[in-house]
């Protein structure tokens, strides 16, 4: 005989999943909300909480335990009742609807009242959900017909599995989880319960509520830590596999130092000398993503270490059954300990290698750029030496040309002009700045400038040669812009196919 048999929900959700997440998973507890709403006629307040007929919106950030919407059965019967409550990045929702009757059939009408309204989409957006089915019995040497009426039920809800040990509760309570072959999501859990009659208060306290006390039952606050533990396991897995990123950074350091010897010769030309301080930067981003990784990995181990004491400190046995779901959870939950601490050790190693190369290969080519640069800045000193000497010689034995007035502007513009662009075409030329890369804004005004000055001087000649006079305004204006269109738009058009590349 099978007395007082319920069906309770456990169903978790998280809010640190990105804001769209957050809400998808909030609307989902609202659907499972709605369900029991219509399963158990709770339309009445519970612990001066309103019972809405949806949800209100959901809570922002972390913060401590609270209830957000609770409610109970607004007509005379058995036990029917649940609250959603908010604590630190999760939520969730806890209910147990009762059946009205004692005996298996009671318990199969529930199932199937509650078949007819359940239809939550949850198999998205991380949301989990433990599924009880409790019942009782005033014989406790009957506690396996129980377990086996429980097995029968829940193949009705899709779970076909046998039933394995049983795992030890209080006051002689017994606990199996179906967990089907293969079965390796482990975000939806159907427990079957079954306890003796005479303990039926303490079975409440844990796993549905417990008298006076305001808060998570030990067997919810198991399953509340276990939920959370795969939550963490589930952003882990959506992470870049550990191997492709070994796989990337041994390539790029394994690219960076064949490099070094050649980039550190004498004549290492100005191409080589780029692209290894390319790849220098690339390693350094790199070693950031891993820096990144690692800290998360070993914040993750934390969380998860916490997680399981938690979870071993609400389990109602100190030494778990071989075989059963405790047992099995702490097995799961050490290896992914384990998992995370290797990798974070994998991680150090990784990082450890491409620091003390790109720390190398820095200083490598940061000597060569430095000996390139005091190169050219030897070369512009003579340069701009050799042109004020031609200047202060040219003052002191009195030097003049016989250029005709109207052409000594347009000369002094193009050269002006091309003192302006000359910086920058040797920047390009000795390979301080790669000439593949894309014409900057400073490059085309140069370039603007040159051209016009050019046109300027051309019209000027012309004229003179020809009219013996100065160029019409017009005329010049109209030379001025076709130099500066000349020279630009090749310039431009160069720099928008590099930047496709």
């Amino acid at each position: 005989m099978i007395s007082r048999p319920a069906l309770l929900l456990y169903a978790f959700a998280p809010l640190d999943g990105g804001q769209v997440a957050a809400e998808q998973g909030w609307q989902q507890l609202d659907q499972i909300w709605r369900a029991c709403r219509n399963t158990g006629s709770m339309t009445a307040p519970l612990l001066s909480v309103e019972a809405p007929e949806h949800l209100p919106a959901a809570p922002a950030g972390a913060g401590p335990f609270r209830i957000v919407a609770s409610a109970a059965r607004a007509t005379p019967g058995r036990t029917r009742s649940m609250f959603v409550f908010a604590e630190h990045s999760t939520v969730g929702l806890v209910a147990a609807v009762s059946a009205e009757d004692d005996g298996e059939q009671a318990w199969n009408d529930l199932i199937e009242q509650w078949q007819a309204v359940a239809r939550p989409d949850d198999t998205q957006n991380g949301i989990g959900r433990v599924t009880v089915l409790l019942g009782l019995s005033p014989d406790s040497s009957a506690l396996d017909d129980v377990a086996t009426a429980g097995e029968r039920l829940a193949r009705k809800l899709g779970v076909h599995a046998d039933l394995p040990p049983a795992d030890p509760g209080p006051a002689g309570a017994l606990l199996w989880e179906l967990r089907p072959p293969f079965d390796t999501a482990d975000r939806h859990r159907t427990l079957v319960i079954a306890a003796p009659e005479r303990a039926e208060d303490i079975v409440d306290d844990w796993v549905w509520t417990a008298d006076g006390r305001q808060g998570l039952v030990p067997l919810v606050r198991y399953c509340l830590n276990i939920y959370r533990a795969g939550h963490q396991r589930r952003v882990h897995t959506a992470q870049t596999p550990l191997a492709d990123l070994v796989a990337d950074t041994d390539a790029a350091v394994t690219d960076l130092a064949s490099r070094l010897v050649s980039v550190g010769s004498p004549s290492a030309a100005p191409a080589t000398v780029l692209a290894t301080d390319d790849l220098v930067q690339q390693v350094q981003l790199v070693t950031t993503k891993l820096l990144w990784r690692q800290t998360k990995i070993r914040e993750m181990a934390t969380t998860t270490r916490a997680l399981h004491v938690n979870a071993r400190r609400n389990r109602p046995a100190p030494s778990p059954v071989p075989g059963g779901m405790f047992a099995r959870d702490d097995t799961d939950l050490a290896w992914f300990v384990d998992q995370l601490d290797r990798e974070a050790s994998y991680l150090d190693a990784l990082i450890q290698r491409a620091t003390t190369l790109n720390a190398t290969a820095a200083s490598v080519t940061n000597t060569v750029t430095a000996r390139r640069r005091d190169r050219i800045t030897l070369l512009q000193t003579s340069f701009l030496g050799a042109l004020l000497m031609a200047l202060a010689a040219i003052q002191s034995f009195q030097y003049t040309t016989s250029l005709s007035p109207p052409l000594k502007g347009p000369v002094i513009g193009a050269l002006a002009a091309a003192a302006f662009g000359l910086p920058v075409l040797v920047a390009r030329w000795s390979g301080l700045v790669p000439r593949t890369e894309v014409y900057r804004w400073l490059d085309l005004v140069a370039a603007t400038c040159f051209g016009a000055a050019l046109g300027w001087l051309g019209s000027s000649i012309v004229w003179m040669a020809t009219a013996q006079r100065v160029a019409p305004l017009a005329v010049t204006g109209c030379a001025v812009a076709a130099g500066a269109l000349l020279v630009l738009t090749p310039t431009w058009l160069i720099s928008r196919r590099r930047r496709r590349r």
